[in-house]
């Protein structure tokens, strides 16, 4: 008689650490977490195990947020932005042509591959997968 076990482990998370070239004071490591939640379940999550949903203030943060979710063959993902999450200003923004329209009640942001990974304002009801960051 023969037995076997089979075992499945599903990976909920990616960490990239910052890239040469991107200095951010505030942050040190992306993670990317692939299980899908809405934006206030993900700035949530984000909040109590890591330190915030990612605010995306430069184009180096925009560069480093689209290849870790590019190389996670993510489509969409959310950031900490309708106003940012971490309560910061800024005045670097990549938003796709024609947005924010605020087509359906839009009051949050999601980067979406088929848009180049540029901003689209989307229902904060939508569950998808979403970046937290850590802190120095």
């Amino acid at each position: 008689m023969t037995m076997t076990l089979s075992l499945s482990l599903s990976l909920s998370l990616s960490l990239s650490l910052s890239p040469h070239g991107v200095h951010d004071h505030q942050v040190s490591a992306l993670v990317l977490i692939k299980e899908k939640k809405t934006w206030w379940e993900a700035l949530r999550y984000c909040r109590e195990n890591h330190v915030d949903l990612v605010s995306v203030h430069t184009e180096g943060i925009q560069r480093w947020v689209k290849t870790v979710a590019r190389n996670a063959s993510t489509d969409n993902v959310w950031v900490g932005l309708w106003i940012w999450s971490d309560g910061s200003n800024s005045s670097y923004s990549n938003w796709n042509t024609g947005e924010p329209n605020n087509a359906v009640g839009d009051n949050c942001v999601i980067l979406q591959s088929n848009y180049g990974y540029r901003w689209n304002d989307a229902r904060c009801i939508w569950p998808d997968q979403f970046i937290c960051y850590e802190g120095e």
